[in-house]
């Protein structure tokens, strides 16, 4: 499921989650009213199956605050080595440093590079020429040494 897929699943259980509980409170009024009004055997039966509507209804909330509460699937990644090229801005400059990708998701990707990054800057990923995104290093891995890091970007939206 992507990003997108992931957003409208969420908007449509909490659209669930709105009209099960704007309906249990109106229930929750009616019984609140019959409980003021003189108890006759009719008004007995109605109520009891309003309380039953009600307990479905709270099941059915708790439900839907738990499918809301569970994390995004992860993504599908591709994994494989393309080269990029980075651009990043540094006292005003931008410059060009060459990396390769080894694997990729809708949401980011994780690179190799001997060019030293940060998590929380932001930098420019080319391939071939095309914009593949903005992004924002979240982790390095290896950084200080001789040999190549490995580092997270998430693609900024």
């Amino acid at each position: 499921m992507s990003g997108i897929d992931h957003a409208s699943h969420l908007e449509g259980l909490s659209k669930d989650l709105v009209v099960a509980a704007e309906k249990r409170a109106t229930l929750k009024a009616q019984v609140a009213a019959f409980r003021k009004s003189r108890a006759t055997a009719k008004i007995s039966d109605q109520q009891k199956k309003i309380k039953r509507e009600i307990q479905q209804l709270s099941q059915r909330i708790d439900d839907l605050i738990k499918q809301i509460a569970q994390p995004p699937p992860r993504m599908e990644r591709w994994t494989g080595v393309i080269p990029v090229t980075l651009r990043v801005e540094s006292k005003g400059r931008k410059y060009e440093h060459v990396a390769s990708t080894l694997d990729i998701s809708d949401r980011g990707l994780r690179i190799l590079t001997t060019t030293s990054l940060t998590p929380g800057q932001t930098l420019e990923v080319f391939s071939n020429r095309s914009l593949l995104g903005n992004c924002r290093v979240v982790w390095v891995v290896g950084a200080g040494s001789d040999r190549p890091s490995e580092v997270g970007l998430e693609i900024l939206r």
